[in-house]
Formats: C-alpha cells, sequence, structure tokens
C-alpha cells in the first residue's frame, strides 16, 4: 500500500513439516512422528527517506507422536518475535535498533522461557558520505541466552549453552569508489557529446 511519501506492506505465511522416524530401544522398533506447523505475519512502514520499520512474528507448534506406549505424545510451542527501526534524520546519521524476542514456554522452570536480544547502531557520515563511523552495541539489555529444545526419536533435550556477552564495536567504513553520481554523469554527458 503506497500513499504520498508513505508505504505499508504486509504479509502472511505459514510454513509446515511432517518427518518420521523409525528407531529402537530394548530391541524393540518403533516410529515417532513430528509435525511442525509455524504460521507467521510481517509488516513494514517506510516513511519517505527518514525511516523504516520492519516487524515479524511467528509461532511454532510442535506435534511427536510415538507408536509405542512408552512414550507419551509430546506438544512445545515456539514464539518468535522482531523488530527493527533505521531512522535517517537528522542528515547524515543513521539510527537503528533490531530487537529480536524469543519465548518458549515448554522448557523447564530451571530454564529461562524468554530472552530479548537488542543490538542497537548510529553511524555518522563523514567524508562528503564516503566514509561512516559506527558505534554499535551487541545485546543492549546484556540478557542473551540460548535456550534450546530438542526432541529425538526416544528423549527429549531442553540445553542452555553460554553466548557472547554484551560489547560494543566502533569501526569505521571508507567508499574507495570516489565516482559519485554526479561524476558518473558529467562522463556520461561528455562521451555522448563526443
Amino acid at each position: 500500500v503506497k500513499r504520498d511519501s508513505t508505504m505499508f506492506r504486509y504479509g502472511l505465511g505459514v510454513s509446515s513439516n511432517l518427518r518420521k522416524f523409525y528407531n529402537f530401544t530394548n530391541g524393540a522398533k518403533f516410529s515417532t512422528e513430528t509435525l511442525s506447523v509455524g504460521p507467521g505475519m510481517s509488516m513494514s512502514y517506510t516513511f519517505k527517506e527518514l525511516l523504516d520499520l520492519n516487524s515479524y512474528y511467528s509461532v511454532n507448534f510442535n506435534n511427536n507422536k510415538y507408536s509405542i506406549s512408552k512414550f507419551d505424545s509430546n506438544n512445545f510451542v515456539y514464539h518468535s518475535a522482531v523488530l527493527r527501526t533505521t531512522s535517517y534524520w537528522p542528515k547524515n546519521i543513521i539510527f537503528a535498533n533490531d530487537l529480536r524476542y524469543s519465548y518458549n514456554p515448554s522448557l523447564s522452570s530451571t530454564f529461562e522461557k524468554g530472552s530479548m536480544l537488542w543490538n542497537m547502531s548510529m553511524s555518522l557520515k563523514v567524508m562528503d558520505d564516503n566514509g561512516i563511523v559506527k558505534l554499535k552495541v551487541y545485546d543492549l539489555l546484556n540478557q542473551q541466552n540460548s535456550t534450546r529444545r530438542i526432541v529425538t526419536g526416544d528423549y527429549i533435550e531442553s540445553s542452555q549453552n553460554l553466548v557472547l556477552n554484551q560489547y560494543f564495536i566502533l569501526g569505521f567504513t571508507y567508499k574507495l569508489n570516489t565516482l559519485t553520481a554526479k561524476a558518473a554523469k558529467k562522463a556520461r554527458k561528455k562521451r555522448n557529446v563526443s
């Protein structure tokens, strides 16, 4: 949807996966059926060349069935949400945020069920926009964790791994291509004249 200097986009989708495994336990063969269904939606908004907003949400439903009565059927849900913002105002400054939230209610109480990752950066265009000085903060809230749940044919495993903690990066980028759009246009005009 485009109107004047704004644009709004949206999307809906669903992914699914059906797998069947054969395993053995105490010499007895059994099968495991795993069905995953993951609907999701996305939205984005652009205002002139000043602001970009992008968001995404998905929920993943998993169902595991076993052909023998030793194992109970297992169901779990996983939520994921993303929000990205980029501002190009004031002139020569780019301010960006990347927020990611994940939630796994099926985990036991000994694990963190939810986790928020917030990365933030600020960039300054210098030297006639050929150079960029950028400061980035990874995991601004310092609460990123890596928790996951694995369901296989004969066991369920929940694990939490140590991940890189909060850190800051200061960087500088310079475009070596000094042929700007105006210079390229002048060069084309010269070629067309001669």
